[in-house]
């Protein structure tokens, strides 16, 4: 089964599907500039053709001239003098990569893309921790338009209370009363969205150091 052609993207092919062709398949095929068209291996159980399976790469145990005629790049990851030789009859040796060189291009994008994880970690951290910081305040801030809130609804009862007890003569009191109950409920409102804010915000916080200890991770 041939792979659908992307003309916006380097076709590459691999002929060997060891260890070794496998990490290097692993970073091309998640490169938006690079299109692994096949991988050859006579071995069906190989780790880069059970990868290649897996992510829809066209397999084959030999080298076709359908996969040979549209690529720009062969990765020759054997290792085998014969198996060179043959594919230096079958395509532009311009057009291959030896395994030494390949290999090398693999460790240079491992070390890159170790320190620009290593980058994005520390970046990603520094933002965590600022988020966490301003949380922490909001949260401090939060208690102490409560506390002003609870003070102003005691001065409201006592506002009330006052004013049935002097009746018709406390008709401002009623009012100031009122106003003050009514920003008791404006204070509530706006501290229960500051919060949602709050929760909001640990949640993404934990989604953050989430994708932080992914990078750690992948970038071992």
């Amino acid at each position: 089964m041939s792979a659908q052609r992307n003309e916006n993207r380097i076709l590459v092919g691999f002929v060997g599907g060891g260890k070794g062709a496998l990490e290097l398949l692993r970073v091309l095929s998640q490169s938006p500039l690079v299109q692994v068209i096949f991988v050859c291996d006579r071995s069906s159980s190989a780790p880069g053709i059970e990868f290649a399976r897996s992510h829809q790469i066209p397999t084959t145990s030999e080298l076709r001239e359908d996969y040979l005629r549209d690529v720009n790049f062969v990765f020759e990851v054997t290792g085998v003098p014969a198996v060179m030789e043959q594919l230096r009859t079958k395509i532009d040796p311009h057009k291959i990569i030896a395994s030494e060189i390949a290999f090398l291009l693999f460790k240079v994008m491992a070390d890159h893309t170790r320190q620009l994880n290593s980058q994005i970690n520390q970046e990603i951290h520094g933002i965590s921790g600022q988020i966490t910081h301003n949380t922490e305040q909001t949260r401090a801030i939060l208690e102490n338009i409560r506390s002003i809130s609870s003070e102003l609804k005691i001065i409201s009862l006592n506002m009330s209370v006052e004013a049935a007890r002097l009746g018709s003569q406390a008709a401002g009191f009623t009012i100031i009363a009122t106003k003050v109950q009514e920003s008791v409920q404006t204070v509530k409102g706006l501290a229960d969205q500051i919060e949602k804010i709050n929760i909001d915000m640990t949640s993404t916080i934990s989604g953050i150091e989430a994708a932080r200890a992914k990078l750690l991770e992948e970038g071992r």
